[in-house]
């Protein structure tokens, strides 16, 4: 796990520093790459990300939303969102606070966040190459 989060922060770097385009923060795409193989757990965070994404947009017509406030609010939302779905997909007495479930429950926040500033494609994109990368890199050298 190590190695994957450390591979997935140089190559998310080294992507933004090319193209311009976050892959949704730099710990999203070794989560994405550590989740490869668990499709239903990627469709979940972009899921849960594109809710909160749209949630935002609206709230942020009502009120002043800028800046950290505007962030916190992007991370509260994908928690609340994600806690309420696992909530719903996990038996309540097996919820165990895993590496998954910890990071699971930032993730989407961070990776809303970039879809509201790039855009969906660019972010999604960016996290495809990133994730992809991470994950054949791991393979490769570890």
């Amino acid at each position: 796990m190590t190695e994957l989060l450390f591979a997935g922060v140089i190559i998310s770097l080294a992507i933004n520093e090319l193209t311009g385009y976050s892959p949704g923060g730099i710990v999203v795409p070794a989560y994405f790459a550590m989740f490869l193989k668990e499709p239903v757990s990627i469709l979940l965070m972009l899921s849960v990300a594109a809710i909160s994404v749209v949630f935002v947009r609206f709230i942020s017509k009502q009120t002043i939303l800028y800046g950290q406030r505007r962030f916190a609010v992007f991370i509260i939302t994908a928690m609340m969102l994600r806690i309420s779905l696992g909530w719903v997909f996990m038996p309540i007495s097996s919820v165990l606070m895993t590496q998954e479930t910890v990071v699971g429950i930032i993730v989407p926040g961070l990776l809303a966040k970039d879809i509201d500033r790039q855009g969906f494609v660019q972010t999604l994109t960016s996290l495809a190459v990133a994730a992809g990368m991470t994950y054949l890199t791991v393979r490769v050298l570890f």
